[in-house]
């Protein structure tokens, strides 16, 4: 299952006045326009919208997220007049781009200037603004923190390279605390752009520097007056790296605040601060799992033949038995996993902040994910695509029969995207009931509150032989209408790890082409191929160049199994074919690199 379609962003700009005529604020919009609930996320000094895509698309299902480029920044016009860049226009554009967004009030999210900007907008008598989280900003600002972004702002050089760009950016951003490599490309990403001639430059108007240094107060900036005079619910949000001075002032800060005003916030505020958090990056993955003995897996809420529990409560299925072979590989014990169930809205954030060691959740493969989100695929464990199920008595022999049907889908996957895009490439309408948790829509389904309910085919069987009152009522149509490639995940950054899931599940599918299982597998190892020789830890290193035991894929196999044990025992008895699930040299798709 994959990302919801509205997950996407929508590129929308609006008309500004200023007093020098009138410019262009680009703005970047996730998530359903109907929806009445807003998030504004606004950026630092030299940054830019696409700060918040990871966030935005996490949050999505949730709210309508406007994210613009202030004045001069990413893709918003500059403006004619350099001092124009302060405070008076910024509020006068956020406020025309709140009357553009057609709403009465908004949650605003503010980093660094964003927060300013949204400090002093919410501070203003009849404010649009109803929450306020301020990020690394508060009303006490020291002069040297000041100082320092004074004497890069506008500074930066032409770069010959994204390279160069990237380690000048590390440099200067190194407060910002510990990233991976991929949220050090990220954050470059959205900070320059490559010119004409092939050099790479900020994007931003350097002229901003020039009003920075312009206005740099004799002392610390203190905005006690602003602060005080906001009335909504404010969370502050402020980093580990800070100097004692400055821990003192949010001492201080805190004292002032009341606490009915302290704890007001509401639910996704602390989703919000969650999802901000970084993780700490000091300990690689695998020493942090040897440290605590055991595997934190994610999984699904109970998706039978992937991850559900059985009437013992014992965690079964393909995924699972993901899980279990990675912790074989590292602790030659495939029973020293803990299992986290999570759901759509909460897997990837899960991933992301280290809750879980690794995400093994029938999960999508996609570009979006691969490269904006901080993960990294390993492979594939099942290819699947999207599909519709609907009750025998209707009739329906194909999804182009469905014009005008009541479809039951998930929020936060792919599946909604997938929707919208076949009925109209088929010139075809649809009414959507959106509901978030599994066992909610497929009630909805079963009790005929809907007349379709589509996800991942494989879901489809599992449910229909799960859960459905009669499994025969139902059936499952023949159109697959994507591609929807499931694999495990891990977060991006710890190459090590990433080879040893990767590995582990190759491990699991060249055991079976080599006709090695969880009952053979100790005869076979005295047989002289070298294959199997290397395979079962008898010959070379290779466990050895992964920090592993060389013995990693025989534990694997003898306590796990191959694929197609793990594929028989699980999916099978619930009327699952192994289709594009077969090896390669069978007609299917498995195909995974020789383990030498």
């Amino acid at each position: 299952m994959a990302e919801g379609g509205l997950s996407e962003p929508r590129r929308r700009s609006v008309q500004c006045a200023s007093s020098k005529g009138l410019h262009r604020i680009a703005y970047l919009e996730w998530g359903d326009p109907r929806n009445r609930d807003v998030l504004v996320c606004v950026h630092g000094l030299l940054r830019s919208a696409r700060d918040f895509e990871p966030l935005a698309r996490e949050l999505s299902s949730h709210f309508r997220i406007a994210c613009p480029d202030l004045a001069g920044r990413g893709d918003s016009d500059r403006l004619p007049d350099a001092a124009l860049y302060a405070m008076p226009q910024y509020l006068v554009d956020m406020v025309t781009l709140i009357a553009r967004l057609d709403t009465e009030s908004v949650n605003w999210l503010g980093t660094s200037l964003g927060g300013l900007v949204g400090m002093a907008l919410a501070a203003q008598a009849g404010t649009p603004v109803k929450k306020l989280v301020l990020n690394d900003i508060g009303p006490v600002i020291p002069r040297a923190a000041l100082e320092r972004i004074g004497a890069y702002a506008g500074n930066a050089p032409a770069f010959a390279s994204f390279g160069e760009a990237e380690q000048y950016l590390r440099e200067i951003a190194a407060p910002f605390g510990p990233h991976s490599e991929a949220q050090w490309r990220f954050l470059t990403e959205n900070w320059v752009r490559r010119e004409p001639e092939g050099t790479w430059r900020p994007h931003y108007d350097p002229r901003i520097g020039d009003t920075f240094r312009a206005n740099l107060p004799e002392k610390d900036m203190e905005l006690w007056p602003i602060y005080d005079a906001v009335r909504c619910p404010t969370l502050v949000i402020h980093g580990a790296q800070r100097a004692h001075a400055a821990q003192r002032r949010a001492d201080r800060h805190r004292a002032r605040v009341p606490a009915a005003r302290r704890y007001a916030m509401k639910r996704w505020l602390i989703v919000l601060a969650a999802t901000l958090s970084v993780p700490a990056a000091a300990q690689s993955t695998l020493d942090a799992v040897r440290a605590k003995g055991y595997l934190q897996c994610g999984i699904s809420t109970g998706i039978a033949g992937f991850s559900a529990p059985d009437s013992k409560g014992v965690w079964r299925g393909i995924d699972v038995d993901m899980c279990r072979a990675v912790a074989a590989a590292v602790f030659g014990d495939a029973t020293k996993v803990r299992y986290t169930a999570l759901t759509t809205q909460q897997r990837f954030t899960a991933l992301q902040s280290g809750e879980v060691d690794l995400l093994a959740r029938n999960s999508t493969w996609t570009i979006s994910r691969d490269t904006s989100l901080g993960l990294n695929f390993v492979g594939v464990n099942y290819y699947d695509g999207q599909g519709f199920m609907v009750p025998k008595k209707l009739n329906v022999k194909s999804a182009k029969q469905l014009n005008g049907a009541t479809i039951c889908v998930q929020p936060g996957t792919t599946t909604e995207l997938n929707l919208a895009d076949y009925f109209r490439a088929n010139r075809m309408s649809f009414k959507p009931v959106v509901i978030e948790k599994l066992e909610e829509v497929l009630n909805a389904y079963f009790n005929g509150r809907c007349d379709v309910f589509t996800t991942d085919q494989s879901g489809l069987v599992a449910l229909r032989a799960t859960r459905a009152p009669k499994p025969d009522d139902h059936i499952i149509l023949p159109e697959l209408i994507s591609k929807e490639p499931l694999g495990p995940a891990v977060r991006h950054g710890d190459d090590r790890w990433f080879d040893i899931v990767k590995w582990s599940l190759f491990a699991m599918i060249e055991a079976e082409e080599l006709g090695l299982t969880s009952k053979n597998i100790d005869e076979q190892a005295k047989s002289p191929n070298p294959t199997i020789q290397r395979f079962v830890g008898a010959s070379g290193d290779i466990g050895k160049m992964m920090s592993l035991d060389n013995r990693w894929a025989y534990h694997i196999v003898k306590q796990v199994g191959n694929y197609a044990e793990s594929f028989d025992a699980n999916l099978k008895p619930l009327g699952f074919e192994r289709g594009l699930n077969r090896l390669w040299n069978q007609g299917g798709l498995l195909y995974v690199p020789p383990i030498r």
